[in-house]
């Protein structure tokens, strides 16, 4: 089993070397693999994040979600947490920490009983097991606001970056799915 930096680097590398147009056709997929979820359907709120380093765009599921007159939220990012604000315009958003672009923090944040309980976060990651844990990028920002989200948690990420399994830790919070190009993959641990 490769360990979370060998599969880190590994997929990083693999993603640098895709095409901007190889990864936004096959951004364009998940997202309309997104959308055809019953879990997009039934929320209230949306949670996407900025790509960088060739991640999953979602730039055309936060132009569906706001036909869709869902609420959508993208994550400000503080030394220690995501705190995620409502956008309706994806232009106005900041370079933030890392450089990513993200909410000036002048927007409704989110408060999860404002969503009615339905709410979908999509997340992103290097690497994926099909037991529903993930490999970010190794500061725990998402595990942190996963591990009190009341909602459905979708990994996304392109088919290379899908593991059976890999090393995880008790701070790792599963997802719900993953999602890529080639469709979706229900990760729930069976309980």
């Amino acid at each position: 089993m490769r360990t979370k930096i060998e599969l880190r680097s590994n997929n990083i590398k693999l993603r640098k070397s895709m095409s901007e147009t190889e990864c936004q056709n096959k951004s364009e997929s998940i997202c309309a693999y997104i959308q055809s979820m019953p879990e997009y359907h039934n929320a209230n709120c949306i949670l996407l994040y900025h790509a960088i380093n060739h991640e999953v765009d979602l730039k055309s599921l936060f132009h569906q979600a706001l036909k869709d007159q869902k609420q959508i939220y993208y994550p400000k990012t503080t030394a220690t947490d995501l705190l995620f604000y409502r956008i309706t315009d994806i232009n106005k958003m900041r370079p933030g920490y890392f450089g990513i672009m993200e909410p000036d923090g002048t927007t409704e944040l989110l408060h999860q009983s404002n969503c009615n309980g339905k709410m979908l976060v999509i997340v992103p990651g290097v690497a994926f097991s099909e037991k529903g844990h993930r490999i970010g990028y190794g500061k725990g920002y998402y595990d942190r606001f996963l591990k009190d989200f009341d909602g459905i948690s979708v990994g996304v990420g392109y088919h290379f970056q899908l593991e059976s399994d890999f090393e995880t830790s008790e701070l790792d919070i599963p997802l719900h799915f993953f999602v890529s190009e080639l469709g979706i993959v229900n990760v729930h641990p069976k309980e």
